[in-house]
């Protein structure tokens, strides 16, 4: 064997060795990679029932090429997750292989407690061990806003009571609730119970732990004894426990208070049924309602009735109100409703204000019904285009003359007693009886009653009446 086989030998065979060991079939391997992975920017976290919890994300390309990446790596805190203590976040097991750029990862986390909420961010890490920056952060929020535990009533009155409380931290001491949810109930309320007490409307919005929240539980009757509970909800539903369940009592008797703004203007005239209260006089808003010269009250708002009022001679006014069967009619010095022509008086059909007859031409102060006769008085000339003075009947087609005969000094009160009506007013006859300032009709004449009324400074008036016990 010559010296110069035995070099080419050695050269095969050195040739065949590097080929072998090379990992790259199609030669020398690259320069080292040095690219990492992008940053994962759409981690998200969700709960699913108690415990579990569900992390995805889009699954990004391996660094420097369009490959999938090798590797992720997530970890968990109980705080936010920051560069400074990443090392000592808690790693997740199971991560699963990254699948191809731009599919979707679906993740649910093992070994997680109940009633804890966690921080979550993840690395992306290629073949060659080079890792992504931090992901963005998502927050597992499973855990409840602290309860409250010193609900208190600090003030009251005959229709409402205020409350007082501590406002709770939710995820730790700094996060605020984001809602709050109050009941009340007749009987002492529990958690069993809880879904059947009542919930009080507009509770206030959750401020920084700490601070102090205040509410006003309006609407309950007099003297009256309610239980109250309240629960704090934060952003992803979590419900705290209930707070401690307070005894709250309204004031006893007493004026009580028709919403926070009264009407704008002068009431002349109240009637009450069915619950509701309706008033009439100079106003053109009731409360935060705009009504003109009438409204009702629901014992929590006031509403408009239909359009309202307007003109008539010397300023326009509701100045009394009665029902005649079921619609509610009010009398004074008005021209119409809307483009409907009501002068001095019109009926509520439940859906507008109609006129009765041709209505009355002057000054109504007084209304009331009975049976199919409605009455009105004040200081008029004309009713349904007849001269008629004072007092007049309408029998539901037209209108008659109760011939009282002072129109100078007019009526400004009626009610009935023992069935008969009865008036007052500044007139000192009714017709040509003596009656000083109050009357009654029979149906068919005026008397007086036990000499009436006078010395009155500086005159003698009646100007209201109603019957008692009788």
């Amino acid at each position: 064997m010559t010296r110069r086989f035995v070099y080419g030998l050695i050269c095969c065979m050195l040739a065949l060795l590097y080929v072998t060991c090379s990992d790259d079939p199609e030669g020398p391997a690259a320069p080292g990679d040095t690219t990492a992975p992008p940053d994962v920017m759409d981690l998200f976290a969700t709960v699913e029932g108690d415990t579990a919890i569900v992390l995805t994300w889009t699954a990004p390309s391996e660094g420097g090429s369009a490959g999938r990446a090798s590797a992720y790596d997530v970890r968990y805190s109980a705080s936010t997750i920051n560069l400074q203590n990443w090392d000592g976040a808690v790693p997740v097991q199971g991560e699963p292989s990254p699948k191809a750029p731009g599919e979707q990862e679906r993740f649910y986390v093992p070994g997680v407690a109940p009633d804890t909420s966690y921080y979550f961010r993840l690395k992306t890490i290629d073949e060659a061990a080079n890792a992504s920056g931090l992901s963005n952060p998502a927050l597992a929020d499973v855990a409840p806003p602290a309860a409250i535990t010193d609900l208190t009533v600090t003030q009251q009155t005959t229709r409402s009571v205020t409350l007082w409380w501590t406002e709770p931290w939710d995820n730790g001491f700094t996060a605020r609730a984001g809602s709050y949810e109050i009941r009340y109930a007749a009987q002492a309320i529990t958690e069993h119970n809880w879904d059947s007490a009542t919930v009080a409307p507009d509770p206030p919005i959750p401020g920084p732990p700490g601070n102090h929240a205040t509410y006003t539980l309006s609407g309950l009757e007099p003297d009256t004894l309610v239980y109250v509970g309240v629960r704090s909800l934060d952003d992803a539903g979590n419900r705290s426990g209930l707070s401690n369940v307070l005894p709250a009592a309204t004031a006893a008797g007493g004026w009580l208070d028709f919403g926070p703004e009264f009407p704008n203007g002068a009431v002349w005239s109240l009637l009450g049924a069915n619950g509701t209260l309706v008033a009439g006089g100079t106003f053109t808003q009731a409360g935060v309602v705009p009504a003109n010269r009438i409204a009702a009250w629901n014992g929590q708002t006031w509403q408009a009735i239909g359009e309202g009022f307007s003109g008539g001679s010397g300023g326009t006014v509701v100045r009394g109100l009665t029902f005649y069967g079921t619609q509610l009619v009010a009398v004074g010095t008005f021209g119409s409703s809307g483009t409907t022509v009501t002068e001095a008086i019109a009926r509520w059909d439940g859906s507008s204000w109609q006129p009765v007859g041709t209505g009355i031409y002057g000054l109504l102060i007084a209304a009331a019904a009975q049976g199919s006769n409605l009455y009105a008085g004040g200081i008029f000339f004309e009713a349904g285009g007849q001269d008629i003075e004072v007092c007049a009947r309408w029998d539901g087609s037209r209108w008659y003359s109760m011939r009282f005969h002072y129109p100078a000094l007019g009526v400004a009160a009626m009610t009935f007693y023992n069935g008969d009506l009865v008036v007052g007013g500044s007139f000192t006859y009714a017709a040509a009886t003596l009656a000083n300032h109050i009357a009654g009709w029979d149906g068919s004449n005026w008397y007086a009653f036990d000499g009436g009324f006078t010395a009155g400074d500086p005159i003698t008036n009646c100007l209201a009446l109603t019957t008692y016990n009788g």
